[in-house]
């Protein structure tokens, strides 16, 4: 296992560096917006709640922490969003997508019949999860490149969950959402760093305490399941932001490791959170894929990689 453990140390400022991210007004969003505000960075945040957004944001300087309601199933709501950052500051250096909610009723009840199917299920959780982390990264390659220099650093990462690899049966759309949250990461990380000068990276949190497991966690805590603090994902999130060149990796000998880095940060990491602790999953599967996929398949699909990278790389010139 690789552990995800950057030493505050070696952290980069983030000074009056330009965040923007969605889901700011409660839970880990809103951990991002006070941890990166109390480094000095300016913080755009967006939330489907209002109220409770602006009140948030009430609590901040006015002049380092803007809100705006943001319902991100809503291209037009992402997209003034970003504007809202490029016209307050004048540009946006790293942004987090971190709106999600979890599954909605029963899509594959138990009674479902040929009756009950003539009525389409409810798509919010594949709009909000899927949909709308599709929507924040297409707009964010465009508002963290725009203006930008080669030596900038610049950085997205978006919100996945354990349950990306982790079959959990009672909530099958909100794992398919989060699935293809990772499959973005995985995909635009070969991709940004080359087209857009931009690193990419994906959080995959265990249960952490917010609004989203409320029903279950004092069940949780009965049966010693480890839980996250909003903070830690927070933390998780700064270090992937801030971290040094050897990423903060640690091997499962105990000796700090080069990851994969694009520019001052890491990039193509899927951090694994659980009880306030992060692993790297990505180098571990790579490392170990011949083992458990064969080392024939496993050079037939990585000369197949090679080839989508060239004509990924080929597609911008």
């Amino acid at each position: 296992m690789t552990r995800f453990d950057p030493s505050p140390a070696e952290l980069r400022s983030v000074k009056d560096k330009v965040i923007v991210l969605t889901g700011g007004a409660s839970g880990i969003g809103a951990a991002c917006v006070e941890l990166f505000n109390s480094k000095g960075a300016f913080v755009v945040f967006g939330d489907i709640d209002a109220t409770s957004g602006e009140h948030y944001a009430s609590q901040f300087d006015g002049k380092r922490v803007r809100f705006l309601k943001t319902d991100v199933t809503k291209y037009e709501d992402t997209l003034a969003l970003f504007k809202l950052a490029l016209k307050e500051y004048g540009r946006v250096d790293h942004a987090f997508s971190v709106a999600g909610i979890m599954e909605k009723g029963q899509v594959f009840e138990p009674d479902l019949t040929v009756e009950s199917a003539e009525t389409p299920p409810t798509t919010a959780v594949l709009d909000t999860n899927l949909t709308g982390t599709f929507y924040f990264t297409r707009i964010a390659a465009a508002y963290l490149s725009h203006n930008s220099q080669i030596t900038d650093d610049k950085s997205i990462t978006l919100l996945s969950s354990v349950a990306a690899f982790q079959a959990y049966p009672s909530i099958p759309t909100y794992s398919a959402t989060k699935h293809g949250v990772l499959g973005l990461a995985r995909a635009l990380s070969q991709h940004f760093p080359s087209a857009f000068n931009i690193r990419v990276n994906t959080v995959l949190p265990h249960a952490t305490s917010t609004s989203m497991i409320a029903p279950f966690e004092i069940t949780f805590r009965q049966n010693s399941i480890p839980i996250n603090s909003a903070l830690d994902i927070a933390n998780v999130i700064l270090g992937l932001v801030a971290g040094s060149h050897d990423g903060g990796v640690v091997g499962s000998g105990g000796q700090r490791r080069k990851s994969t880095l694009e520019k001052e940060g890491p990039n193509g990491l899927a951090v694994v959170v659980v009880g306030g602790k992060g692993w790297d999953i990505e180098e571990g599967l790579k490392r170990t894929e011949g083992e458990w996929l064969g080392e024939e398949i496993s050079g037939d699909l990585e000369r197949t990689a090679a080839v989508f990278k060239a004509m990924s790389a080929g597609s911008k010139e």
